[in-house]
């Protein structure tokens, strides 16, 4: 098992950052992004606050309730409401650390949670005097969906279902029962439900809600509530669930923290954001259920931007990107199936070459011309993914000239698989994607003089030569894909091909902004029907395109060259003197590419705290009007301040932070966990081990004081190198066992 973690210390960190509200946010429920009030999650089920003066209530969503290739919806709402009339307190608080809502208003105090894995939200009510208690259920109504509502005996239930005919119909079904008092006046209608019941001053009542979601040809989601009911019928059931429900989010927790000095408080902002977003992550991605779109779980309506959808140019996978390094790599999981499950759709859109023809006309035209692309059967084999896709299919099938959808995410399952070390999912799921991905480039590269030339788009509609994102998107699978082949001994040939391809594809491009050369956005744009060198090599809006061959890309890092160090640095600065940190596209990007090009860490720090702090909800979302459940991507900038790995060396403290700082069980490549203490007024690492899940060579870059010894206190031999292309990086290597702690000063 991994290292032993302080759970009293995380315990008295994370409750620092509960939220409080002293007056109804009921405006913070009129979004089409995240409610700005109080959020329960189990990944699947989502809940938000709309209490009010006398009134506990929330709304209900669900990961797989999503109409079919469009977007998802919201389900309903229930309301706990007293008929005493003292309505005229409030006090709502967030608690992330228990992962609970508590609302006290009028006479009754209400203490709710979600179950993970049941679909199970909870509501125990308590009063100081006795009180009649209305109970109400409410379908959210819209475009004419199906709703209906139902009495089971003393239970309530609504639904509500999709308006496609046909095999990806859905019902969402909730159903509500009251443990610990006796119901009556039950009443349903169209769509509404309500029942009343007594609660006794000092008594303890309990409200369990199941929301299931299933085909709506059948009575399985109905029944499947049904079934979740029965399991609840005394109140020492409740107390199982609040334990079971108690002690996941304690192993959520436990997974791994961070404890940086906080009387500055541009760090208190920094780490109050970062256990917000840890929330969110937690709440908001079960690997047991879908994946959540652009707003996550939390609907308040049916009508999303961009229908909420996995936006694949970005939005979607960089939501994940901390996933790893705060060892949480099982909430990729459902990112990684989202993109696998759509691979039948997009083998069926390259081989149809109606969908080609919705790329820039001319090149098309070439191709098909060439016999490169079939008018019949497109390019077969080949993967092609629009910029947006849902659960069921296809949200949204624009393309917008960019043929890198399909590559750049394979990011989620390249991530996976290298914190995991786990060979049957890189051979079962990531390399047999790499290789649908990687047709494409058969038909798609144009060879030159200079080696390959890749056409596309360099942002939405745009069209270039050896666009950024593409070439870094490309590189990535490119890479993976060879060294997995080789690693395991296979496709001979295909390795052949695919490392011409990588060895030939041109160097990303670079431009001049104030006589600096910095990262462009594609070596040369299609314009008045002719190719000419990209006259804006830093997007006008601030958006980072170019430095994303940082992340995911990976062809630069923090142990690139010093002249490419130079280089991402000079990019970097080029966005800072832009004031790019406040971009709505950059948050979950633009601090963590900076980190990693080993920029000015005190630059970094301001920004970072300047943005949050005018971003940051009272329930400790980002809302910067357009987005939503990305910003949880931005704890990667955090972790990799702290630790990174780059060029297969680990790196301890890479950024000057100048003050006190700890960390637990942060993760990185080759299934390493890593935990280490810094001190300012002693400027040095005072402590520092790591644990080695699966066993090999490990390489940390050497700091002062390095003494290696196993967990018995054994001396380790290691090797001392310096790392090829930067001669001024020593590290030091030694090989691990499986299920192994060392010690490392």
């Amino acid at each position: 098992m991994a290292m032993s973690i302080d759970c009293n210390r995380i315990k008295e960190i994370v409750s620092r950052y509960k939220s409080e509200w002293h007056t109804p946010d009921i405006n913070g429920t009129d979004t089409q992004r995240i409610p700005a009030t109080a959020l329960l999650g189990n990944g699947d089920v989502g809940a938000f606050s709309r209490s009010d003066y006398g009134t506990v209530a929330f709304s209900f969503s669900k990961s797989n309730f999503w109409e079919h290739n469009g977007s998802p919806l919201a389900i309903g709402t229930l309301s706990v409401q007293t008929v005493d009339g003292r309505k005229n307190t409030f006090y709502e608080c967030q608690d992330i650390l228990n992962a609970r809502v508590i609302t006290e208003t009028g006479s009754i105090r209400a203490e709710s949670f979600i179950v993970k894995d049941k679909n199970l939200f909870v509501m125990k009510l308590f009063s100081d005097r006795d009180v009649n208690i209305k109970l109400s259920l409410e379908t959210f109504r819209s475009g004419g969906r199906p709703v209906s509502s139902a009495l089971n005996f003393d239970r309530i239930i609504i639904q509500k279902q999709t308006v496609f005919s046909g095999s990806h119909t859905k019902a969402a079904v909730i159903a509500a029962s009251v443990i610990g008092a006796q119901v009556g006046n039950l009443f349903c209608s169209d769509g509404n439900a309500s029942a009343e019941f007594e609660l006794f001053e000092g008594n303890e009542v309990c409200i369990a809600v199941a929301v299931c979601c299933g085909r709506s040809d059948s009575s399985d989601p109905y029944s499947r509530a049904m079934f979740a009911l029965d399991k609840i019928r005394k109140l020492t059931d409740i107390d199982l669930l609040e334990k079971e429900h108690s002690s996941q989010w304690a192993d959520y927790w436990s997974a791994s923290h961070i404890d940086l000095d906080t009387s500055d408080e541009k760090i208190n902002t920094i780490q109050k954001y970062y256990y917000g977003a840890q929330y969110l992550l937690g709440s908001g991605i079960s690997e047991n259920a879908c994946a959540p779109g652009l707003y996550g779980i939390w609907h308040a309506g049916d009508n999303s931007p961009w229908n909420s959808d996995y936006h694949l140019n970005y939005n979607f996978i960089s939501s994940f990107y901390g996933c790893v390094s705060s060892n949480r790599h099982n909430l990729l999981v459902p990112a990684c199936m989202a993109i696998r499950d759509y691979v039948s759709k997009g083998e069926r859109n390259a081989s149809d070459i109606n969908e080609w023809k919705k790329f820039e006309n001319s090149f098309i035209e070439k191709l098909i011309s060439e016999g490169r692309i079939s008018e019949t059967d497109g390019i077969p084999g080949a993967v092609l993914f629009p910029v947006g896709i849902s659960p069921y299919g296809t949200a949204d099938p624009s393309y917008w000239n960019e043929t890198m959808n399909a590559a750049y995410s394979a990011f989620p399952m390249i991530e996976y698989y290298h914190s995991t070390m786990d060979e049957s999912f890189r051979r079962q799921i990531l390399y047999p994607y790499l290789k649908s991905v990687l047709i494409l480039l058969d038909a798609w590269l144009e060879e030159d003089e200079n080696g390959y030339a890749l056409y596309a788009g360099y942002n939405e509609g745009s069209w270039s030569k050896n666009p950024a994102v593409e070439l870094a998107a490309y590189k990535l699978c490119l890479r993976e894909a060879v060294s997995s082949a080789v690693e395991n001994g296979i496709d001979d040939e295909l390795c052949v091909k695919w490392q011409k391809y990588l060895d030939g594809l041109a160097a990303q491009p670079t431009g001049r902004v104030n006589g600096k050369t910095v990262l462009s956005l594609a070596q040369e744009e299609y314009t008045g029907k002719k190719f000419v060198p990209m006259q804006e090599c830093i997007p006008e809006d601030g958006n980072a395109i170019p430095l994303d061959c940082i992340i995911p890309g990976g062809v630069y890092g923090y142990y690139s060259s010093k002249e490419d160090l130079t280089l991402l640095q000079n990019t970097v600065e080029a966005f800072d003197e832009e004031n790019a940190w406040e971009n709505a596209n950059n948050f979950p990007r633009l601090f963590a590419y900076a980190v990693n090009s080993n920029y000015n860490t005190e630059k970094i720090i301001d920004a970072f705290a300047r943005v949050i702090d005018s971003l940051i909800k009272p329930n400790l979302t980002i809302d910067d009007g357009i987005h939503g459940f990305e910003k949880a991507g931005a704890v990667r900038a955090v972790n990799d301040m702290l630790l990174l790995s780059d060029r297969g060396v680990i790196k301890l403290f890479p950024a000057e932070l100048n003050i006190d700082a700890s960390f637990e069980n942060l993760r990185t490549y080759g299934a390493f966990l890593v935990s280490a203490e810094y001190s300012a007024g002693e400027s040095r690492i005072t402590s520092a081990s790591l644990y080695s899940e699966t066993g090999g060579l490990v390489r940390i870059a050497k700091e002062d004081g390095m003494n290696i010894t196993d967990s018995e206190g054994n001396p380790v031999f290691y090797s001392i190198h310096r790392l090829e292309g930067r001669e001024d990086v020593e590290y030091v290597e030694f090989g691990t066992l499986a299920e192994n702690t060392y010690n490392l000063f």
